[in-house]
């Protein structure tokens, strides 16, 4: 039946709404995957008679509540709706249907920041006095409703529990069972509450806290395990909220556990109590995941003025010590058990590959902060040592215990040794007891034009290190050459340069199996000097190091710059096959020291560092400033004597010219308010996020099929790979702005770029708009499918070719730097 207490407009209100709702019940319909509805039965007894209920779970896509283009009709995070029949006799009951809503969420809400409606500065447009700041408890929400006067329903946020499913986990389930111990803490029972629900039309909005159940992040005591009352929603079309006090009186008289709340009364108060509460992550002396916050809405939806001050505007904050750090431990603890699943089920692997393929799933170097490195360190080894400890981790079982573990080894003697950073011990020249003789070999690990050779020039003529090339050595046999070299240079020599890239984990490996084939002899400790290859995006390491291989000319070995790009293709599949450094992942990769380089410095600044690193590790003196500038001068200088024909085999010619986008399209995305971050997510798991953002100038198809602008594209062709080959970097420095769109759909992603800049180098007077493509969920699907979702997006079309919805949120315009190139469609493997 009907909720006799709603008024005309209230009613008219939610019909209007199931109505909008309904054609996305259609399976025909395109616009399914913005909102899709999940069928129940619920079966009660009231009166004395059995009723069944059929009840419609509307389940609204994340990224659609924050689109502006995507008009859903609710933004509710959690709506039930029931189809009611009429009993009067005489008239057809599909004529008189009507609707009403039987379990109402909030509307979606977002992070302070996360929309530009959040951000500190507008928040005054959005949100009047007084200010609810609620506690934000860390557990899974309950909708709790009254099918009618006598019944309730219990439900998880789209979820019923259905009885007859074989579900070994049911959130509703769940909840029902701890509000049948909610009640009986005050003598109250569900036909009570199922009246007093009924007769206000409200759904009670808890979080369900239990450790037992389902650990999430914060641990709960016994005596706040349980239902948190933080909402009471009225069952409507539009989102009316009744205030905290409310909503405490409600608990305690029920039997719930209140959830506590503190009331401000203005912006600036808010923001410093919740910035100081951030400094700790507690409140009275609690840890807290945050706070949701609640004001009256200054720009409410179209309701009758009467209503309109009941409007609620709310947004969160969350703090990121020790709550998000937590949660993301959680997060990549799940990662690495779930590649540790799936490298189980391949029996071809041995239990020592496992361990090594285990250790590759989280990039440990890009992880910026410490704690979190150290706790993936130690996470991996237990993972080995204790499998057991994780065995029910996946299902929400241990989580606490595995951190409460890390922490209490964090804070133990071996802990601590392992945070201490890396500092020279005693003479570099002698070992502990001051006997045997200790030698260095210091190893860089960088691709082809980064400077390494250069550094190892400058080195050499400043100490007279022995200075070992491995593209000296002749014929195929260069590897186990390469090493015989090392090896006699160190026995004649204290110190030797091992100049190799060494941006493989093999090449690592043969520098330790070098070391300790010369253990019986002397001890050999390793220096790795570290170019920051990792941490810069693709394209600008690729700029950096293309560029000074043109500006050295032909003085290498091997790889010299060529007219036809073969250089710079050669360097793309270097780049390709290069394995990350982690000293824990990979033992080879660090028994000793790490001297990082930035590979944006030039060769004094490289050399300065390098020296300034040096010189505890090796009890060196400081050279004079005019000894610097007389090895620099040599390392520019320095041509070789050998001389080998460049191996051009496997290349792929060059497909097109483009300008490659020097920046860090996952970072970019991650900070852009409104972005689908669930298909950014799917993008990493399904092709990757390109690892060579461009936007195509020319095409070769262009110019090798007859059309109208044939001539033009040829042109244009013959300008690019003229500017491409210059050998100047200033004549292929180009900027681009991103924006004003990202734009995605279920299947790939492309970010708008609207200008390049200057356009007179490649004689054109406009620049038509055009893309980035970011990357496709999956390998079978064509690249070309991000030009059509762009050209689709601007011709205003709601769909792609292939029926997918498009999705677009609106950029803050962002210039990067560009560099125009020579590109082929893969990057073959010799």
């Amino acid at each position: 039946m009907l909720n006799p207490c709603l008024s005309d407009d209230e009613q008219s209100a939610v019909q209007e709404l199931v109505q909008k709702l309904l054609p996305y019940a259609d399976l025909d319909n395109k616009q399914r995957a913005l909102l899709r509805p999940t069928a129940y039965r619920v079966r009660c007894i009231s009166k004395g008679k059995q009723k069944e209920h059929r009840l419609s779970s509307w389940k609204v896509a994340e990224h659609a509540y924050r689109s502006e283009k995507l008009d859903i009709p609710t933004k509710a995070r959690g709506l039930f709706t029931e189809q009611i029949e009429s009993d009067e006799p005489g008239r057809p009951r599909a004529s008189t249907s009507q609707h009403r809503i039987v379990l109402r969420g909030y509307d979606k809400f977002f992070n302070v920041g996360e929309l530009p409606s959040t951000k500190w500065d507008n928040l005054p447009e959005y949100a009047g006095a007084p200010f609810y700041l609620t506690l934000k408890s860390n557990g899974c929400i309950i909708f709790i409703s009254a099918l009618d006067q006598d019944s309730l329903i219990v439900s998880s946020k789209h979820a019923i529990d259905d009885s007859d499913a074989k579900v070994e986990k049911s959130h509703a389930r769940a909840g029902d069972r701890w509000l049948d111990k909610t009640l009986a803490k005050v003598g109250k029972t569900r036909p009570e509450l199922a009246s007093r629900l009924w007769s206000s039309n409200l759904t009670a909005i808890a979080e369900l806290c239990d450790d037992d159940f389902e650990e999430h992040v914060l641990p709960y005591p016994p005596d706040k395990t349980g239902l948190h009352l933080h909402g009471l929603n009225h069952n409507l079309a539009h989102l009316r909220t009744l205030p905290p006090e409310a909503v405490r009186d409600f608990a305690t008289e029920w039997g719930f556990i209140p959830t506590p709340f503190i009331v401000l009364q203005s912006l600036s108060e808010v923001k410093a109590f919740t910035d100081k509460a951030a400094e700790t992550g507690r409140w009275e002396g609690e840890l807290v995941e945050g706070f949701v916050i609640r004001g009256q809405a200054l720009k409410p939806v179209e309701l009758p003025e009467s209503h309109r001050e009941l409007v609620t505007f709310m947004w969160k904050v969350k703090f990121d010590h020790p709550y998000l750090m937590w949660r993301d431990w959680r997060e990549k603890t799940r990662q690495i058990i779930k590649k540790r699943e799936v490298l189980l089920l391949d029996s071809g692997k041995s239990p020592e590959q496992i361990k090594q393929d285990s250790r590759g799933v989280i990039n440990i170097a890009k992880i910026k902060e410490p704690e979190t490195r150290l706790y993936v360190h130690w996470t991996l080894d237990m993972l080995d040592d204790h499998p057991d400890w994780f065995k029910h981790y996946a299902e929400g079982r241990g989580i606490i215990a595995v951190r409460q573990r890390f922490l209490d080894w964090r804070a133990s003697a071996d802990g601590r040794k392992a945070q201490e950073p890396t500092t020279a011990k005693g003479n570099a020249h002698k070992t502990a007891s001051g006997d045997a003789l200790v030698k260095t070999i210091i190893a860089p690990i960088a691709v082809q034009g980064s400077g390494k050779t250069s550094l190892g020039v400058a080195l050499s003529e400043l100490y007279g290190w022995a200075h070992v090339q491995s593209d000296n050595a002749p014929g195929k046999k260069s590897a186990s050459y390469y090493q015989t070299s090392i090896a006699d240079a160190l026995r004649t020599n204290d110190v030797v340069y091992a100049d190799r890239n060494n941006h493989l984990k093999q090449h690592r490996e043969e520098i330790v199996s070098v070391a300790r084939r010369l253990e019986t002899h002397f001890h050999v400790n390793i220096i790795t000097v570290l170019w920051n290859i990792e941490q810069l995006p693709r394209n600008e390491v690729y700029r950096l190091c293309a560029d000074r291989i043109v500006e050295r000319g032909d003085r290498h070995q091997t790889l010299r710059a060529q007219e036809d790009s073969a250089h710079e293709h050669i360097l793309w599949r270097m780049m390709a096959s290069y394995e990350p450094f982690d000293p824990v992942l990979n033992p080879a990769d660090g028994p000793g020291e790490v001297i990082n380089i930035d590979l944006r410095n030039d060769l004094s600044d490289m050399l300065d560092h390098a020296i300034g690193s040096l010189q505890p590790l090796l009890q060196l003196e400081r050279p004079s400033p005019e000894r610097v500038e007389h090895a620099l001068k040599s390392a520019r200088s320095y041509r070789p004597e050998l001389r080998k024909e460049m191996n051009v085999t496997g290349l792929a010619a060059t497909a097109y010219y483009g300008l490659l986008c020097e920046v860090d399209l996952k970072a970019f995305l991650e900070a852009t308010p409104g972005v689908d971050q669930a298909m950014v997510a799917a993008i990493v798991a399904g092709t990757g996020i390109t690892i060579k953002p461009h936007v195509t100038i020319v095409h070769r198809r262009e110019i090798d099929k007859a059309r109208p602008d044939q001539e033009e594209k040829q042109r244009l062709w013959n300008v690019c790979k003229s500017l491409a080959s210059s050998g100047d970097p200033t004549q292929n420095a180009f900027t681009i702005t991103l924006g004003p769109r990202v734009i995605w759909d279920e299947r790939v992603m492309v970010i708008q770029v609207e200008h390049v800049q200057p356009l007179d180098k490649l004689g054109l007077t406009s620049f038509k708009t055009s893309h980035i493509t970011v990357g496709q969920i999956s390998r079978e699907i064509a690249p070309d499918e991000g030009r059509q979702l762009a050209a689709a997006s601007l011709a205003k079309q709601q769909t792609t070719v292939q029926g997918g919805q498009i999705n677009s949120v609106a950029i803050t315009a962002h210039d990067v730097r560009a560099s125009l190139r020579a590109l082929s469609i893969n990057v073959k493997a010799k």
